[in-house]
């Protein structure tokens, strides 16, 4: 009987062994994926900002563009303004006192 005891041990002492083999095993593989998702996650934060960057460089672009489109709108009508001043100053005068008259009327309203 003292020798089924001992080979009992033994081979209980073995499966402890290979489990604890298996869950350090586990381990490793767990670290192992945990450092891989992590250095994707890294890569495609890298790669998102980078394409958010190009984005909003665009959009700033496009943003100056309608500035400047604005600009020489308002240059425009500004010297037609001035040129139809210059050539019609009584008309100017008057349509400027009919455009008050209708703003205080209007803002008197309250």
């Amino acid at each position: 009987m003292a020798q089924a005891k001992t080979t009992e041990n033994s081979s209980a002492t073995k499966a402890e062994d290979e489990v604890s083999a298996q869950i350090a095993a586990l381990k490793s593989d767990i670290a192992s994926l945990t450092s891989a998702v992590a250095d994707l996650g890294r890569a495609k934060g890298s790669e998102f900002q980078a394409y958010a960057k190009g984005k909003a460089n665009d959009a700033r672009a496009k943003a100056q563009e309608g500035a400047d489109y604005m600009k020489h709108n308002a240059e425009f009508a500004y010297g037609k303004a001035n040129d139809f001043v210059v050539e019609r100053p009584a008309t100017a005068i008057g349509i400027a006192a009919a455009v008050g008259f209708l703003v205080g009327h209007i803002s008197a309203r309250k």
